[in-house]
């Protein structure tokens, strides 16, 4: 994870003292809370965020767009999922899950 260390700055003419924390390249294991506290002779004081990771939905095509086989024949379709991270790739018949088999390959590094 890429996390620059806090920077602390002071506005001397109204006392405010910035912390700034900057979270490069997030992922989703910068999912999760942080928690900003300060300590002066008067105490302790935190205040609490939580960072929410949003990953965009995969975009899936299935080549060829459509397809006429002749009975007894073989045919390839090609399914391409662009995703920011890795998917899970299941194909269906009508509704049911098509299982890895001898005449069925699934090719998880197209």
């Amino acid at each position: 994870t890429d996390v620059t260390l806090p920077s602390t700055s002071l506005d001397s003419s109204n006392d405010i003292h910035t912390s700034i924390l900057t979270l490069d390249q997030v992922t989703l294991e910068y999912i999760g809370e942080y928690t900003c506290t300060a300590v002066n002779e008067g105490g302790e004081m935190s205040d609490m965020i939580n960072v929410n990771v949003y990953v965009p939905l995969p975009v899936v095509t299935i080549s060829p767009e459509s397809v006429n086989v002749s009975y007894n024949s073989t045919v390839t379709l090609t399914c391409n999922v662009q995703s920011l991270t890795t998917p899970s790739i299941t194909w269906r018949s009508n509704t049911e899950v098509i299982l890895p088999s001898i005449s069925f390959a699934s090719d998880s590094h197209l």
